[in-house]
């Protein structure tokens, strides 16, 4: 067992959401923030093979996951101005 902060927590919701496209909530991605504290203090080596299980989707904590990201983008609901807020032609 291993004790991480909020802050670590918040930041691995951010670093999962960019990486893998998972969009977890805190309590869902507390094991990543515990590895990475694992790796940092050397107990895990980077080539280790590790499972991670993410319990708990993002959308349960819109408010933790705002902190992260910021505002959220709001557009009409058409494909063109997806296309045109993600800048694909």
């Amino acid at each position: 067992m291993i004790a991480v902060d909020d802050g670590r927590i918040l930041e691995s919701i951010r670093l999962l959401a960019e990486t893998e496209g998972i969009f977890g909530e805190p309590s869902g991605v507390a094991c990543l923030a515990g590895l990475r504290k694992l790796l940092d203090d050397r107990l895990i080596h980077p080539n280790d093979s590790v499972v991670l299980t993410v319990t708990g989707n993002g959308l349960k904590d819109v408010k933790n996951a705002l902190k992260v990201s910021g505002q959220a983008v709001t557009i009409e609901p058409n494909v063109e101005e997806l296309l045109k807020v993600l800048s694909i032609d």
